[in-house]
């Protein structure tokens, strides 16, 4: 009679069907919330660009593969994170406030970096994971009020660079006013959308930028050096947005006042 021998899994065998464990359960938890994400793409016109943002963030991460450190022993603190995650999407869903539902699956994914990849693995892939916020739409309360701001902002400002043209024009709320007529900055011409794009590149490049050699790692003075230079673009990204937003309503406001044609102000408006 022959002994039976022990069938032993590989380390990648368990870790892969960890991986395909812990994403079906996500997958059940979270169905409900990646179905509100993918009606707000649709429908909420600030959140468009969000079928794009997961793409990028893979294609970030594949950038900087040649920095990603072994993987390691589970982190422990990932099921702190897990435990934080699943306390928020019942409290989001308990009293219905879908953001809190929504940005509880970025502390979901770091969880499963962490435990099943180990703290450095974690480190090296929070780029990716931190872009993926920009697929999350702003709670509607902070969107009306950056709305509103910007333009108000934008509407200043236009009306600062047509002075430069030597075109009279004044601020009437978030209308500028001329001697042949008015342009209304709406809603959709605050420059959110300009805005939000504009931040995105700056967190790619930020990013990309930190990758130079194979053998790099993230050590703490990288890290600090990266924490700088985004809280750099988080300061420059709403005066750059503003500024340009206000340079398209101004050529369109002057184009308007200049030849007083609806179908070249309306040609305008399209290129900007």
């Amino acid at each position: 009679m022959s002994a039976d021998i022990p069938v032993r899994l590989s380390p990648s065998a368990i870790l892969f069907g960890t991986l395909m464990l812990w994403i079906g359960a996500g997958w059940f938890c979270y169905r409900n919330v990646i179905a509100d994400l993918v009606h707000q793409w649709q429908v909420n016109p600030s959140s468009s660009h969000g079928p794009i943002v997961v793409p990028i963030a893979f294609w970030l991460q594949w950038l900087r593969r040649s920095s990603r450190p072994p993987v390691s022993k589970p982190w422990r603190g990932g099921f702190g994170l897990l435990l934080t995650a699943h306390l928020l999407l019942w409290m989001g869903a308990h009293f219905y406030v879908p953001a809190v539902e929504r940005w509880s699956v970025l502390l979901w994914l770091a969880s499963l970096v962490g435990v099943l990849c180990g703290r450095r693995v974690l480190v090296w892939a929070l780029p990716g994971i931190g872009f993926l916020a920009f697929m999350i739409p702003i709670p509607f309360q902070l969107e009306s009020l950056a709305n509103q701001w910007l333009q108000w902002a934008s509407a200043w400002c236009s009306c600062l660079l047509l002075g430069l043209t030597s075109t009279v024009a004044v601020t009437d709320g978030y209308t500028l006013r001329m001697a042949t007529g008015r342009v209304g900055i709406t809603t959709d011409c605050s420059g959110l959308r300009m805005t939000i794009a504009i931040a995105a590149v700056g967190y790619i490049l930020t990013f990309l930028r930190q990758q130079q050699t194979h053998s790099e790692r993230y050590e703490r003075g990288s890290r600090q050096a990266v924490a700088v230079r985004l809280g750099m673009m988080a300061v420059l990204v709403i005066p750059a947005a503003i500024l340009a937003n206000a340079m398209r309503i101004t050529v369109m406001a002057w184009v308007m006042n200049q030849f007083q044609v609806e179908s070249y102000t309306t040609w305008a408006h399209d290129l900007g």
